[in-house]
């Protein structure tokens, strides 16, 4: 719990935490990770009894990036030194074949939730598909 003194008021404590809601300079009062009761019922008090003056930023706050999905990046890790090693051969048929996996596991991903940024694996998938192409690209006569 944060106290965000008015821009004209004096206080003789070093400030040290911030403000989630505009950055401004704020008085860490009460760590919450330290308090018993549930952080909802501390709110609800902390509102009853401060009316206008407390703000519950929790709903402010941005969502943390979920976690990494495993299998995407097990998947990143199998396909990485695959294509490396297709785009380093100069064998159209091994980057065209390895061209339609990587499609197929693009097409196969769910779509992103609405409202959401699409997921950076399938940013990856996509450079992957568009390197396997242009090589192949590079490769015809004019």
């Amino acid at each position: 719990m944060l106290l965000v003194p008015a821009t004209a008021a004096t206080i003789d404590r070093r400030l040290t935490g911030r403000s989630p809601v505009d950055g401004r300079p704020a008085l860490v009062l009460l760590d919450l990770d330290q308090v018993q009761q549930p952080a909802d019922e501390v709110a609800d008090a902390l509102a009853r009894f401060g009316a206008g003056r407390f703000a519950d930023v929790r709903q402010l706050a941005p969502e943390r990036p979920e976690a990494p999905d495993m299998d995407g990046l097990s998947l990143l890790s199998d396909l990485m030194p695959q294509v490396q090693k297709a785009l380093d051969s100069g064998d159209a048929s091994q980057r065209q074949a390895l061209k339609a996996e990587v499609d197929a596991v693009l097409a196969s991903m769910p779509e992103a939730p609405a409202g959401r940024d699409q997921p950076r694996l399938d940013g990856v998938l996509k450079a992957m598909s568009e390197a396997l192409a242009a090589e192949d690209e590079d490769a015809k006569p004019s």
